[in-house]
């Protein structure tokens, strides 16, 4: 909010009629835009530099009205300015406040110094208005900010510098929108993979899990990266060797990755996993290749990319974990491979619909009035383990749901077949 034209005055005229200097910041916010003198029951004993306003140190009081009445005045201003002390200026202010200086000639004098600038970087915009109607609101908001980095685990209070937080004010990102980003991008991190690797696998095109939130967040550069994957796709011939060889590649990598987690956990041996590093790359592409095709058998199901990733997964995982040596799996094996494939990949596209629902489940289920919370364990139940209560409650949940949308044109979700959570007409 912008600070009124006559914002220190009032700040002032109030803290001399006795109000806190809370209450003064918040009432000349309100009344700043005209001059104090403009107020009906007008003291001019309160204004700025006024010598008759007595123990406020605002302009000729302080000492000459008594010690007791400046010791109580310096106590309200401690109280009233934690931070004050915090910075290392509060000798100065005291020694102001005995020396009789007005309030806003010391207010002003501290906002001069390196160490105010430096705490309340972000306090004024470019045009010298007040973001903020007091200190303590810019301190409160810093913390915010701090405590979203604590609960992330990116916050490291040996390098906190409160010019950290002043890019976040000033582009207007709030400590709950920051909050967003933070989730989105963990999802990310968690779920992303599968768009990273088909990104790769289809286009060729080597993507992180940076550009993944930088499209997420950015309509302009979501735009840009799905116009460069589809002209690459439309540009270039995908045959089966291609589509193989780079599956292989990237199922490799999350292999290695897998294995390497399990090791430091103690679930695997040294030697389990260098034998896995050091396969033939001939080897892991024949291996996928019968899983892809499902060893021959053109009536099975084709799978998709994630489903065909994971099955990779749990063949040369299987194979470390069990010490059992590398071979390529039998028809039958092929088979159960496949569909831990799928039952995984199925599992995380049902999760990461969750994630994104959460709330709006939630809410459907309690307009609905058949739980008071639909929480992850309702939700695996009745997505991931098939489980009739858990079913009933979500099925009835988003039928109630749908019919309300018949009426008022809400948003829309059923449960597929598979598992996924739809919008009416589209799959998310």
């Amino acid at each position: 909010m912008a600070q009124p034209k006559y914002y220190n005055e009032w700040v002032t005229y109030l803290m001399n009629s006795g109000l806190s200097a809370t209450a003064a910041a918040q009432g000349a916010m309100q009344y700043g835009s005209v001059h104090p003198s403009s107020a009906p029951d007008f003291n001019p004993a309160w204004l700025p530099g006024s010598s008759t306003s007595g123990g406020t140190g605002s302009g000729g009081g302080g000492a000459s009205a008594g010690d007791s009445q400046t010791e109580n005045y310096i106590q309200q201003v401690k109280l009233e300015f934690p931070w004050i002390e915090v910075l290392g200026l509060w000798k100065m202010v005291e020694n102001a406040i005995r020396n009789d200086e007005p309030w806003e000639l010391i207010y002003a004098r501290l906002q001069q110094t390196d160490q105010y600038k430096r705490q309340f970087a972000g306090m004024f915009d470019n045009r010298g208005q007040r973001r903020f109607a007091s200190e303590a609101e810019y301190l409160n908001e810093l913390e915010k900010y701090r405590q979203v980095l604590r609960t992330y685990g990116a916050y490291d209070p040996k390098n906190d510098d409160p010019l950290d937080f002043v890019s976040m004010i000033t582009q207007g990102i709030t400590p709950e929108q920051l909050e967003q980003r933070f989730r989105v991008y963990k999802e990310l991190e968690r779920s992303g993979q599968d768009v990273v690797d088909a990104f790769y696998v289809y286009a060729g095109m080597n993507i992180t899990v940076d550009d993944l939130y930088r499209a997420t967040v950015s309509d302009e550069y979501r735009e840009k990266l799905r116009s460069s994957y589809n002209q690459t796709v439309a540009g270039q011939k995908l045959d089966y060797e291609k589509f193989i060889t780079r599956a292989t590649e990237r199922g490799l990598n999350r292999v290695v990755s897998a294995l390497g987690r399990m090791q430091k956990l103690g679930m695997l041996t040294g030697q389990a996993v260098a034998e896995i590093q050091a396969i033939d790359p001939n080897f892991a592409r024949e291996m996928m290749g019968a899983l892809f095709t499902a060893g021959g058998d053109k009536a099975a199901k084709s799978l998709s990319l994630d489903e065909l990733m994971a099955s990779f997964e749990y063949a040369l995982i299987g194979s470390a974990a069990t010490e059992s040596g590398l071979a390529m799996p039998t028809k039958e094996r092929i088979e159960e491979l496949r569909r831990a494939g799928i039952d995984r990949a199925q599992a995380l596209r049902a999760y990461g619909s969750f994630a994104e629902k959460q709330n709006a489940l939630d809410a459907m289920a309690q307009r609905a009035k058949l739980t008071d919370s639909f929480d992850q364990q309702m939700f695996e139940d009745a997505v991931l383990l098939a489980r009739g209560d858990a079913q009933r409650v979500l099925q009835r949940a988003m039928s109630f749901e749908r019919s309300l949308g018949q009426q008022q044109g809400a948003f829309q979700q059923r449960l597929s077949d598979d598992g996924r959570l739809e919008q009416v007409g589209r799959a998310v």
